[in-house]
């Protein structure tokens, strides 16, 4: 099996990146709020269902990428307002959450690409 190249890695990491820090300027730090946290998972599953829907190349690694991606951002916002004490806690937590967000849209996004695939059979 041949190992996932720069060019596929790449643009998965950038809209993680990217989706993760426009979030945090919407809503502020997105674990201070139920609001913040809805809408920051929300964007992350919306952005994995799309990613895992193509059936070119690994959706598992476009979804590895992309929850990287989106870690550098969050956590890059955090020290950025300020990270407080208990930092390494709330960057645990928080990467959890957006895993288990990441995951889900993985899932719905697998189910999307197979009765796309079916459909046209």
């Amino acid at each position: 099996m041949k190992e996932p190249g720069l060019a596929e890695t790449l643009p998965s990491l950038l809209a993680g990146l990217l989706v993760s820090i426009y979030m945090q300027t919407v809503t502020g730090w997105w674990l201070n709020s139920g609001r913040g946290a809805a809408a920051t998972s929300g964007a992350l599953f919306a952005l994995a269902v799309l990613l895992s829907s193509f059936e070119a190349g690994s959706p598992r690694v476009r979804l590895y990428a992309s929850w990287i991606g989106a870690q550098i951002g969050l956590v890059g916002y955090l020290f950025r307002v300020g990270p407080g004490t208990i930092f390494p806690i709330v960057i645990a937590f928080g990467a959890v959450l957006s895993a288990a967000a990441v995951a889900a849209g993985g899932g719905v996004g697998w189910l999307v690409a197979r009765l796309i695939a079916r459909r046209d059979g």
